[in-house]
């Protein structure tokens, strides 16, 4: 009984995700379902319960058995998103803000978001089983990963017939890709710090930028005049030691006289933002006197707002946006889609 129920359910599932039974379609009754599937009333009961707890279905004693408004194969997306199994603690805050706006993104976009952690290369955690199991089951409309997914990921999903895309300019078998243009940042930052009347610039960013992004960058202050010597360029790893490391890097940075060291700076993340700040303080360094900052912001944020500092980056509804619009294109057999970039803005004041 128990396989009969469940290729029931699937079948009912399928008939719902290709648009045979529409959200708020009344389904044929129960009598009409149990000839046609050539089954019991109470194997067909167990399906119908099935269906009630997993959102394709409600039920009214007077009127019927319905689709719901917002069957979970059209408005139920997977969000994945990776967890370092030596430090599960630490969260990248573009990701941590989209949990933040958890209900907010529901209700704007009108979906429901399932948030799954994936710990390295684990594909066994259970809460990935649980996004593989939901995928074969017809249960989600897509899958999103924050990052480039690993390739045992990319081989755990490959043989579902799910659209999924990853927010990264990287290509990845089968998936769709959305990435945040910071292309778009460096300029607006750049535009920023040149206003401000900056002319020396350094950047500090984390390892995983791409070197294309800081010679853009690079590019863009020597097509305004402005220095930006090579070794103002920098990096730290945000998970080891980064108090340490970015004290001494400011400290390197600014330890020329006033003329010879930088008048501006670029933090391209801003999880290294405090950390800058503190060391900027240590230094007796005072941004809007000594300096100017564009800090890289994801938002809408918490974070209260420094003074003098101006804060450029990107809006998780545009993200998210343009994850469900790659979703929506490739459709139920997944074609990707050519990548799109989220557009980056600035906080006004």
């Amino acid at each position: 009984m128990a396989e009969k129920y469940l290729a029931i359910a699937r079948d009912i599932r399928h008939n719902i995700l290709t648009g045979k039974w529409k959200p708020c379609q009344q389904l044929p009754n129960r009598e009409d379902l149990v000839l046609q599937y050539n089954t019991s009333k109470a194997t067909m009961q167990k399906t119908i319960n099935a269906l009630l707890r997993e959102g394709f279905i409600h039920t009214s004693n007077k009127s019927g058995t319905f689709v719901t408004e917002t069957p979970p194969n059209l408005y139920s997306i997977a969000i994945v998103f990776p967890v370092n199994e030596n430090e599960p603690s630490y969260t990248d805050s573009l990701w941590t803000g989209i949990m933040r706006q958890h209900h907010y993104l529901e209700e704007h976009f009108g979906r429901c978001f399932l948030f799954c952690r994936f710990y390295s290369s684990n594909i066994e955690h259970e809460e990935f089983q649980k996004v593989i199991k939901d995928a074969e089951s017809l249960r989600l409309a897509g899958i999103i990963f924050s990052d480039e997914p690993s390739p045992v990921a990319v081989k755990a999903l490959r043989h579902l017939n799910i659209p999924r895309v990853a927010l990264t300019s990287e290509d990845v078998f089968s998936f769709s890709r959305v990435n945040v243009n910071f292309d778009m940042f460096f300029n607006l930052s750049m535009e920023y710090l040149r206003d401000c009347g900056r002319s020396r610039l350094a950047v500090i960013a984390n390892p995983e930028m791409p070197p294309s992004h800081i010679a853009q960058c690079r590019q863009l202050a020597n097509d305004s005049g402005v220095a930006m010597p090579p070794e103002w360029e920098l990096s730290v790893n945000l998970r080891f030691h980064v108090e340490h490391w970015v004290r001494n890097m400011i400290r390197l940075l600014f330890k020329q006289p006033a003329g010879q060291r930088p008048d501006g700076l670029i933090v391209a993340n801003e999880n290294l933002f405090e950390y800058v700040l503190n060391a900027l303080q240590y230094e007796n360094i005072e941004p809007g006197r000594d300096l100017d900052i564009a800090v890289h912001t994801n938002f809408p944020t918490n974070r209260p707002k420094p003074c003098q500092v101006k804060r450029i980056g990107f809006d998780v509804r545009d993200i998210i946006e343009c994850c469900i619009e790659s979703l929506e294109k490739s459709g139920p057999g997944n074609i990707p889609v050519p990548l799109k970039l989220v557009k980056a803005v600035m906080e006004t004041d």
